[in-house]
């Protein structure tokens, strides 16, 4: 209340031939006065979430706490602990507990970093020792806008079918590689075709002189629709780097990249030539670049992932030392098939296979249109290897949660359109959500004019699709009664329109007549008579903001004599 007044006492001051006086919606009015009521949004429940002990503590308003037993599978129960909010929304707090345990996951794959500032010996030093295997945060790194200039097979070998024969192997397992090439992919559908595995490209380093670091544009999409879907995924980098620092920052990038994922098949060095691309004026020998792949995949090794190396077999065996590295890793070659090379029909299991002077993984045989889910051509991979023992986990209903389903604001003020949204995909990882009024994205309502709008939330979910949302927003004008006239001031007997000057407006903008209540000593009446002060009350009821109410005094005064001609005779006669 002292906070109130400290206010009025400023408007009285600033507004001296004027008496406002507000509290509570009711306004008392002098001259000229505009009166009008504020409603926003009411705060709705919200909650927020730690883990603690093996507890979760999950905080709401009112000095509300909550208490959960911590499970592997999730919230076992919600246990209310001294609670006095009835309207606990248990989804909510589900959606902080879920974002909690997503921050906690985050917190869990941090990495201790070395300086970006690390030289190739201490580099090489460190792959060498046991001790922890450190990387370069994405913040310390050059990374740059996405290189869609390189082609998406650098130097390639097309053969006729060969005659090595496929070894007796434990396991067989068919897949694809993709990357921004190959656009949108129904994930479901690619599965529904047999494919096992997907080895999905993350990101790399320019072909240019600029050489900086980038992600692929739709690695988080190719990934969680591929785990959404059941594939179990690997990766790939597209590399061109010339020397063991670059391949180091390369190798850090990635692991920034892919670590929030679950990564069951190997993370890929893929070190590609063509012209143009910035490796052909660097000049390595094959020391060298064994080298740099190997810097990489020691790197990738010591971070918990398996690595692997990718050549066309003319590179493979060419420009790097392929005794040692398919020793070393895990062996992907690239070899075309004729029949298979932007074809339709696919290697099978009985069909010959590549020629290679070393034991190899991994066979990129062809590029096919036959995927189901994927417009369009695609690389094609069969590994003599699997994970089939391992499932995809984590898979759940995507959730998105809306507090605020019908928002009114009064024109002028901003509301962010992501208040009281929290969405959550099928993989468990909390998501940004947009929201759409027609086809065009807001993030606040500041530019938008006064009405009723439909708002749609959505986002993507890889596993379900396009989630939705629906919301109403209003913008209202600011509803008001104004008073035109001067403070009135009538003499006993002369008549008085209560109405004139009165001009009152809805939230809408349209003009309304507003009730009117007098009152004299605390007594309604029906109109003025006698001398003193009545209090006029104008009100009407806006849909948007309530009751509007405005309150002007009117002075009725006795009528005065002009003494100086009181008893004198008329002599004019």
């Amino acid at each position: 209340m002292n906070i109130i007044k400290r206010m009025l006492n400023i408007i009285s001051e600033r507004f001296s031939k004027a008496l406002i006086i507000a509290f509570c919606g009711t306004v008392i009015c002098g001259a000229g006065v505009t009166v009008a009521a504020v409603n926003m949004p009411k705060q709705k429940f919200k909650a927020s979430a730690s883990i603690q002990n093996e507890q979760y503590q999950v905080n709401v308003p009112d000095n509300t706490s909550l208490a959960a037993d911590k499970d592997i599978g999730g919230v076992s129960t919600l246990k209310q602990v001294n609670t006095t909010d009835d309207a606990v929304d248990s989804y909510k707090v589900k959606s902080a507990i879920k974002k909690a345990e997503y921050e906690q996951y985050l917190e869990s794959i941090k990495r201790d970093y070395a300086s970006p500032d690390i030289s190739e010996n201490e580099i090489v030093d460190m792959l060498k020792s046991d001790d922890e295997t450190q990387i370069i945060s994405s913040e310390a790194l050059d990374v740059g806008q996405e290189d869609t200039s390189a082609s998406e097979h650098g130097n390639v070998e097309v053969v006729e079918e060969e005659g090595a024969e496929l070894r007796e192997n434990a396991a067989l397992s068919y897949g694809i590689d993709v990357s921004h090439y190959q656009k949108e992919i129904d994930w479901a559908k690619v599965k529904e075709s047999g494919i096992d595995f997907a080895l999905i490209k993350c990101g790399g380093r320019s072909v240019g002189d600029d050489a900086n670091l980038y992600q692929d544009s739709f690695f988080d999409e190719n990934i969680q629709g591929a785990l959404a879907n059941g594939i179990q995924v690997g990766v790939y980098f597209f590399s061109q780097a010339t020397s063991v620092k670059e391949a180091y920052e390369e190798a850090s990038y990635c692991v920034n990249l892919i670590d929030k994922y679950q990564i069951t098949y190997p993370v890929a060095f893929d070190w590609e030539s063509s012209d143009g691309y910035r490796v052909n004026a660097a000049g390595l020998n094959r020391d060298e670049l064994t080298q740099i792949v190997e810097v990489f995949c020691d790197t990738i090794e010591g971070c918990g992932y398996q690595p692997m190396v990718y050549f066309c077999r003319n590179d493979w065996y060419n420009i790097v030392n392929a005794d040692v590295l398919t020793e070393k890793y895990k062996t992907w070659l690239a070899v075309y098939y004729n029949e298979y090379y932007y074809k339709s029909d696919t290697w099978q299991y009985g069909k010959s296979i590549a020629e290679f002077d070393y034991k190899y993984d991994c066979w990129q045989y062809g590029v096919s249109d036959s995927v189901p889910g994927i417009d369009g051509y695609v690389d094609m991979n069969v590994a003599f290897f699997s994970y089939s023992n391992y499932e995809v986990k984590g898979l759940q209903e995507p959730e998105l949660n809306i507090d605020y389903k019908d928002i009114k604001i009064r024109h002028g003020d901003k509301w962010i359109l992501s208040e009281g949204v929290y969405g959550v995909n099928s993989l468990g990882y909390p998501v940004d959500v947009k929201c759409t009024i027609g086809d065009t994205e807001y993030t606040d309502t500041g530019s938008l004019a006064t009405g009723k709008y439909n708002l749609t939330y959505s986002f993507k979910d890889p596993r379900r699709g396009i989630i939705k949302e629906t919301a109403t927003l209003t913008i209202y004008d600011n509803a008001r009664i104004e008073i035109a006239n001067p403070v009135p001031v009538i003499n006993v007997g002369d008549k008085y329109d209560f109405l004139k000057g009165i001009t009152a407006y809805d939230s809408s903008g349209k003009k309304v007549v507003p009730d009117y209540l007098i009152t004299y000593n605390g007594t309604a009446v029906t109109n003025v008579k006698d001398a003193g002060t009545y209090r006029i009350s104008y009100n009407f009821k806006d849909e948007n903001q309530g009751f509007i109410t405005a309150i002007v005094n009117l002075t009725v005064k006795e009528k005065t004599t002009n003494a100086a001609t009181t008893g004198k005779k008329d002599t004019t006669k």
